[in-house]
């Protein structure tokens, strides 16, 4: 038998090793991602213009690092935020099978986009690039803050945080359906984006998300001890002295937010919130130390994997990302479901 110390030990080596298995794939899929598109480059040609050994053609050095490089880094960093607020919010709830939108957070964003492109309401001029961001950002707070208030006025407890949400995306849901009716053919765009995409990607985009992304991160992983100890139950945590509703809000509202802003900036996708923390935890288990690196590091992977094959299904044409991400989900979502009566560690 292993003591502690050393089956704590053998638990790390073993994340050290997925996680650098895990960076050999992503950089692999990254060449892969810049290389692919309507112009096709060699890959020996995008590594020599990356370490910037070849700078000869202007053209292709701009649609390397003006176009694809800012789009798979929003679809990295947003596998990653997705993931890790997936892992967060399934412990915070012990269960499963919640999904960083359950707060509402996905439908809010769909109905201030609908409003925005459709009916033109919207707190910035439209020929700005961040009117529709800014819209669903706004929209996914509001739907938010009214599940935090309906669960707050109905006792606070996990369970009515869960439907308060529902309840909160339904009234959403009815909002954006009224309006793509009254939008007519410009509906369109609004359904595309539903679906997730990162072709309108850009370093201004990312400028405004990844600052949100590493704060957010940041606390989350300061807090991965008391994560740890969430999972004793909230009797055994108020007795350690630890406020159970507080750290509750705070991660839900930090973790929202991050969510929030990968939604105003790529659409809603799926599924990758459930995958991440699913396979994380069947490689190194619950610590949150371990599994929050892990699952972010598969969320980036799957994202990048996803995008590429959203690109290349029906090239020239595109495919949503979030169609991608939901072919996978799903089955895992199903197997997740069959077991639920099981005991979840």
């Amino acid at each position: 038998m292993l003591s502690q110390t050393s089956y704590v030990k053998v638990k790390k080596a073993k994340l050290v090793m997925i996680i650098i298995i895990g960076f050999t794939s992503l950089a692999l899929l990254s060449i892969i991602s810049l290389s692919l598109g309507a112009l096709r480059m060699s890959i020996s040609k995008v590594v020599m213009m990356l370490i910037g050994l070849d700078s000869s053609d202007i053209t292709l050095r701009s649609i390397i690092f003006d176009i694809r490089l800012p789009r798979l880094a929003s679809a990295i960093i947003v596998g990653a935020s997705l993931s890790a607020s997936g892992a967060v919010m399934q412990t915070l709830f012990r269960n499963p099978l919640i999904d960083p939108y359950i707060g509402g957070i996905s439908s809010g964003a769909a109905f201030g986009i609908s409003a925005s492109m459709l009916l033109g309401l919207s707190l910035l001029s439209p020929a700005s690039p961040y009117a529709i961001p800014s819209s669903a950002f706004l929209g996914s707070i509001a739907a938010l803050s009214l599940t935090l208030l309906l669960s707050k006025v109905t006792s606070g407890s996990p369970l009515n945080f869960v439907l308060s949400g529902l309840a909160t995306s339904f009234l959403f849901s009815s909002a954006t359906t009224i309006t793509l009716i009254l939008g007519g053919e410009k509906a369109y765009g609004v359904l595309f984006w539903l679906f997730g995409s990162f072709s309108a990607s850009s370093w201004r985009f990312l400028h405004v998300m990844f600052p949100i992304f590493l704060l957010t991160v940041s606390f989350t992983l300061l807090k991965a001890r008391k994560l740890n100890v969430l999972l004793l139950g909230d009797d055994e945590v108020r007795q350690l002295g630890i406020n159970v509703i507080r750290l509750r809000y705070l991660l839900l509202m930090a973790l929202s937010a991050l969510s929030a802003s990968a939604v105003a900036f790529n659409g809603i996708i799926g599924f990758v919130g459930l995958i991440g923390p699913h396979l994380s935890r069947l490689l190194v288990g619950n610590d949150h130390r371990m599994l929050l690196p892990l699952s972010m590091m598969i969320g980036s992977l799957i994202l990048a994997a996803s995008d590429i094959a959203a690109r290349m299904a029906i090239a020239p044409a595109e495919l949503p990302v979030g169609a991608i991400t939901s072919l996978i989900g799903v089955p895992i979502f199903l197997h997740l479901l069959m077991r639920r009566g099981r005991r979840y560690e």
